[in-house]
């Protein structure tokens, strides 16, 4: 796959990430998750974080 459509594929999977988030309740952001011991707002922090890494690591040498 080449990097223009594993930008392209990133985009939409965070377009429904962000929709996704936009109906999250206050009560919600504290609940738990499958990925124990992170609650949702865990969760999506590190999302974030790993997100803020997306340019170098496309950027890097394979």
């Amino acid at each position: 796959m080449d990097q223009g459509r594993v930008v392209e594929a990133f985009r939409l999977e965070a377009g429904q990430l962000a929709q996704a988030m936009t109906g999250v309740s206050a009560a919600e952001w504290g609940l738990p998750t499958r990925c124990a011991p992170w609650k949702v707002s865990d969760l999506l922090a590190h999302v974030r974080v790993v997100i803020a890494w997306l340019p170098g690591m496309l950027a890097a040498p394979a």
